[in-house]
């Protein structure tokens, strides 16, 4: 009995040691991880560099957590210390040493980001001239800084384009020529077109947000910004233009014409802004697009459609490393109401790659049972569904709706009553399902089963299909709607 408490002592000994001894979970080792193998390679070299680090030690540090990340081995302080260090593990050194690895990497953070941007990098060089008086670098530098073009819109750089162009009156304020009243326009036009982007991008967010939260924001001058752009005081400036129809779609909705033009200027100049901002404004179509189609506009399918397409071809979506799941079926969906089965079916395989680990087989497998769904192949449906456990509760929610959907196709009663059954005892029983959703759920499965109920009775199903159009919070709610106007005789696509 000695014996076995000793050893258990031992072991737990142990394990106090490895959790102590890990730098897993430290703030450097998960900060390094982030840095894929060029930039740590970089990284180490600014290390090594001695005007930005003096502490051999540190260039040490990093490229021991780098290694240990790269053979994915778990990385250990008291080894590193000891292959390191001849004196004993100092703990308040070692963090000392790790809070000073981090202050480098934020410098080196700091420096990338200047050496990636143009914009920036030329602001400073003409404050640094201007400050320590570098006469014979004006002329050059001012050439190079009025040369810069960005391939992609940016837009912190159009706050650096008016900044650049401050700096260089500045340094030539000597020069009268300066001061004529066309060079003081390009000034004051910089600065207008920065700041009204802007106000207009925060009020976009502002109305967009107020959609599902109850917050109230005091936006000064939007009034009087939005009064004054109704004179198109910027013909010619398709970025104002782009962001003043994007409030107008949102503040607006029933004027779908704000809608139409916000479009044409996304297919014509989406493609010139940074892949993050061009897909949150082509997003913005969709929400509004969805938004209408859920008010009974079915011809937005076809522009919830041809927006994602867009987004694809242009390779936006993808750059913009927005791209997830709930992307995915979406688009899957939206070709599939525009029976695009072909595209569709390329789509869910070509795509499948990049999608994220944990969630891959999931989407794969649900959205080709919705493919096989739409094509009315509902054997394999069946097959498609019952090949995966779907760990992500959503999808496997939705896949129980679209198996119960199925059962309904196939005329399988037994199966049907039997999902119907079990699907609203799990949403009541799986404590994570909320109640919104439990809501969802219960009302698809209760008109699915008065469906059934009054087949043939043509005065309950038109009394129900009014239910179903009335009531908002239902599952597959076109799809019911669907089934319902078959039993009546009317062949309408809900």
């Amino acid at each position: 009995m000695e014996r076995s408490v000793k050893s258990y002592y031992y072991v737990y000994t142990y394990h106090l040691l490895t959790i102590c001894c890990t730098l897993t979970d430290s703030k450097i080792y998960q900060s390094l991880v982030c840095l894929d193998v060029y930039q740590g390679n970089r990284f180490i070299k600014f290390l090594q560099s001695p005007y930005f680090n003096k502490k051999e030690l540190i260039a040490q540090l990093v490229i021991y957590l780098l290694e240990c990340h790269r053979v994915e081995h778990e990385p250990d302080k008291l080894i590193f210390w000891s292959t390191n260090q001849t004196s004993d593990y100092d703990d308040a050194a070692f963090r000392r040493l790790c809070n000073e690895a981090i202050e480098l990497l934020e410098e080196f953070l700091t420096i990338e980001q200047l050496r990636s941007n143009k914009y920036l990098r030329s602001h400073l060089l003409l404050e640094g001239i201007d400050t320590y008086q570098v006469t014979a670098l004006y002329k050059g530098t001012i050439r190079k800084a009025q040369q810069i073009k960005e391939d992609r819109i940016n837009m912190t750089n159009l706050l650096f384009d008016f900044l650049i162009e401050r700096d260089i009156r500045q340094i030539e304020q000597a020069d009268s020529k300066r001061y004529e009243k066309s060079t003081l326009d390009i000034l004051s036009n910089k600065l207008d077109t920065y700041y009204i982007i802007e106000k207009l991008r925060i009020y976009s967010l502002v109305y967009w947000q107020k959609s599902f939260l109850k917050e109230e924001y005091k936006i000064h001058l939007i009034d009087q910004i939005l009064e004054f752009l109704k004179s198109d005081p910027f013909p010619n400036n398709y970025i104002i233009n782009l962001y003043y129809h994007n409030l107008l779609m949102l503040v607006e909705p029933e004027k779908e014409e704000y809608f139409l033009e916000y479009k044409k200027l996304l297919l014509n100049y989406a493609v010139e802004f940074l892949p993050n901002e061009a897909f949150r404004l082509i997003y913005n179509a969709i929400n509004y697009s969805i938004r209408k189609l859920n008010q009974g506009q079915r011809i937005f399918r076809r522009e919830i459609w041809e927006l994602y397409k867009f987004a694809l071809e242009s390779n936006i979506l993808i750059d913009s490393k927005n791209f997830d799941h709930w992307d995915y079926r979406n688009i899957v969906t939206a070709a599939l109401q525009e029976n695009e089965y072909g595209w569709a079916r390329e789509f869910i395989d070509k795509y499948k790659e990049y999608l994220e680990p944990d969630q891959r087989e999931n989407a794969f497998h649900f959205n080709l049972a919705l493919l096989n769904f739409y094509k009315k192949k509902y054997d394999e449906v069946v097959d498609l569904l019952n090949s995966v456990e779907y760990t992500d509760l959503t999808y496997n929610l939705n896949a129980k709706v679209l198996l119960i959907a199925t059962y309904y196709e196939l005329d399988e009663i037994d199966a049907l009553e039997s999902s119907l059954s079990s699907f609203k005892t799990y949403i009541y029983r799986k404590d994570i399902v909320s109640e919104d959703r439990r809501k969802l759920y219960n009302n698809y499965v209760s008109f699915l089963q008065k469906i059934i109920q009054n087949q043939g009775n043509q005065s309950k199903l038109i009394k129900l299909r009014q239910d179903v159009e009335q009531v908002k919070n239902i599952a597959s709610k076109p799809w019911l709607l669907e089934k319902i106007n078959e039993l009546i005789g009317e062949k309408i696509q809900a």
